[in-house]
């Protein structure tokens, strides 16, 4: 197929009604083979969705600007790099996520909590005081960036269900997790 065509009677994205049918009759014939590959890819069917809606996103930008004579070739083109993306992007988060979990741990080992059966009272005191600092911080934080960590951390949402839950995109969701992570870590350590 080759992409865009001109056309006198174009849409206020310079698209004519029949360039949309075009790309509805693309769509309805890739998008299928599309999602089974990306879902190979990615492990996860709702990353596989994400990535085939951003896939045919980025492609109608590229038909817009140029001239696309291999639309599927194009296509797998832009899942792949996409598909790849997504992939660092989750291993940065899992990274994030065991740096938390270590830090945590590290933290509780210090204090003397970890193997013991009855901590003293000047351990529980200290423990209390941490949380009492713990909360504080978390309470200082702006009320989206709070209610997404709270979702994540102590509702044990995806990021995925934060996003929708808060009506955000995803990417939006991680920022903000990783914002009152490091908030939360730079906090604890002025300890």
């Amino acid at each position: 197929m080759d992409w865009p065509r001109t056309r006198p009677e174009q849409t206020a994205e310079g698209m004519t009604s029949a360039d949309e049918a075009e790309f509805e009759v693309l769509y309805r014939a890739e998008s299928g083979p599309l999602l089974r590959y990306l879902t190979r890819r990615l492990h996860s069917a709702s990353d596989a969705e994400e990535v085939l809606q951003d896939t045919f996103i980025q492609f109608r930008k590229v038909e817009r600007s140029e001239r696309v004579e291999h639309a599927h070739a194009l296509l797998v083109r832009i899942a792949t790099n996409l598909a790849i993306d997504r992939l660092r992007q989750n291993r940065s988060r899992a990274n994030r996520e065991r740096h938390w979990s270590d830090h945590r741990y590290r933290s509780e080992s210090a204090g003397g909590a970890m193997g013991e059966v009855a901590p003293s009272q000047l351990q529980s005191l200290h423990h209390r005081q941490r949380l009492q600092r713990l909360l504080k911080l978390l309470e200082s934080l702006s009320p989206k960036v709070r209610q997404a960590f709270i979702l994540h951390k102590f509702d044990n949402l995806t990021h995925r269900e934060v996003a929708d839950r808060m009506g955000l995109a995803q990417s939006t969701v991680e920022k903000h997790i990783m914002k009152a992570l490091k908030h939360l870590l730079a906090g604890m350590d002025k300890e």
